[in-house]
C-alpha cells in the first residue's frame, strides 16, 4: 500500500516535471497525475475507518482498476502521452498482448531497477528519464558504462536468455516508465518472432552505443563528451529541462566533480546551458551539437538504422504509442 508521504512525494515530483515541461499536452498530463496522487493522499488522511485500500500506482495498469473501499473500483485514467520507441515498433497483435501486462511507474532518482548477480524481476520501458548501467569493482568503486532512455529497455539480459547480470541499473535522471514482469516478458519473446527481432536489434544498437562510448572516452575531450551526453539526455526527455547531479555527470564522464564544475561552468558562460543546483536547461542545442564530438551522430544514426521500419515491424509512421493505450 502506498503511504500518504509517498503519495505526496509523487505529487510533488509530477508538479516539478510539469513546471519545467514545454509541451502543453505533456504538462497537462503531469498536472493531472499530480492531482490524482494528491487526492489519493487526502483520501488516506481522511479515512477514519481504516478500510480504505489503495493499489500502489507502481503496480496498477494504466486505465486499469484501482481498489477502493466497499469492493468497488475506479479507473485510473491517463491522458494521452508519448511512450517508448521499442513498443512503437510492435505489430498491433503483439502490442495488444503486452498492453494488459504493462504498468506505469515513476522513476525516482537513484531507484534500483535491478542489482548485479541477482535475478531480474522486471523489465522497464522508459518513457522519459534516464537509467544508468553501472559496473561496481571489488573496492566498491562504480563506473557508468551505458545509459537507457525512451529509445530502449532495462532488462536486456532477459532478451538474451539470461536471468541476471554482472551489472546494476539505477535511475539517474527522474522520469516515468512502463514495467512488466520478467517472466511474462520472457514468455512473450518466445511467442512472438517480431518482438524477439526488435529486442535483438535493440541489443545490437545498445552494444554499438557502449562500444562508441568506450572509444569516445579515450579519444575525445571532456567538454565534447559532456556535450554529447547532454544532447542524449535532452533527446530522452519531454523538454530541454531536466535534473542532473554532479555525481552522475562525474561517473558518466569518468572525471572528478571539480572537472564537472569547470566544464558545466564553461558551457553556461558560453550561453549553451543554464545549470543550477542539479537542474539543467538546454538553451542552445545547436551550439552543443557543434561543440560535441561525432559520437552523438554516429550512435543516433545507428539506432535509426536498426530500429527503423522493418517488414516484420510495420509501424511506418514511427510514432510512439500513447500511454492511454496501455493497460
Amino acid at each position: 500500500m502506498a503511504l500518504t508521504p509517498e503519495l505526496r512525494e509523487r505529487a510533488e515530483f509530477c508538479h516539478r516535471l510539469a513546471r519545467h515541461c514545454t509541451d502543453p499536452d505533456r504538462r497537462d498530463s503531469l498536472m493531472k497525475l499530480a492531482e490524482e496522487f494528491a487526492a489519493r493522499a487526502d483520501a488516506q488522511e481522511n479515512d477514519e475507518t481504516g478500510v480504505y485500500r489503495l493499489a500502489r500506482m507502481s503496480e496498477a495498469p494504466i486505465d486499469g482498476p484501482v481498489a477502493t473501499g466497499g469492493g468497488s473500483t475506479m479507473r485510473a485514467s491517463m491522458p494521452d502521452r508519448r511512450t517508448n520507441r521499442l513498443l512503437s515498433l510492435l505489430s498491433d497483435d503483439d502490442y495488444e498482448r503486452l498492453r494488459p501486462l504493462l504498468s506505469h511507474v515513476v522513476f525516482d532518482y537513484k531507484k534500483s531497477l535491478y542489482e548485479a548477480s541477482r535475478p531480474i524481476e522486471y523489465v522497464y520501458f522508459p518513457i522519459d528519464g534516464v537509467a544508468s548501467l553501472v559496473i561496481t569493482t571489488a573496492d566498491g568503486s562504480g563506473a557508468e558504462v551505458g545509459t537507457i532512455g525512451s529509445e530502449g529497455m532495462v532488462g536486456l539480459p532477459i532478451c538474451l536468455g539470461d536471468r541476471d547480470a554482472p551489472s546494476s541499473v539505477y535511475v539517474q535522471v527522474p522520469g516515468t516508465a512502463l514495467r512488466m514482469d520478467a517472466g511474462l516478458f520472457r514468455a512473450e519473446l518466445a511467442h512472438s518472432p517480431t518482438l524477439n527481432l526488435i529486442m535483438l536489434r535493440y541489443a545490437h544498437a545498445f552494444f554499438n552505443q557502449v562500444a562508441q562510448s568506450a572509444a569516445c572516452a579515450h579519444l575525445h575531450r571532456v567538454e565534447q563528451r559532456c556535450c554529447r551526453w547532454l544532447l542524449m539526455t535532452r533527446d530522452r526527455m519531454p523538454s530541454g529541462d531536466f535534473l542532473l547531479t554532479h555525481e552522475f555527470l562525474g561517473m558518466m564522464l569518468g572525471v572528478r566533480r571539480t572537472t564537472v564544475t569547470d566544464v558545466m561552468g564553461a558551457l553556461q558562460k558560453a550561453g549553451f546551458i543554464r545549470y543550477r543546483r542539479g537542474h539543467v536547461t538546454i538553451l542552445d542545442a545547436e551550439a552543443l551539437h557543434q561543440r560535441s564530438c561525432e559520437c552523438y551522430d554516429v550512435s543516433k544514426l545507428e539506432f535509426d538504422r536498426l530500429l527503423g521500419d522493418t517488414p516484420t515491424a510495420p509501424r511506418a509512421d514511427k510514432k510512439h504509442r500513447l500511454i492511454s493505450e496501455v493497460g
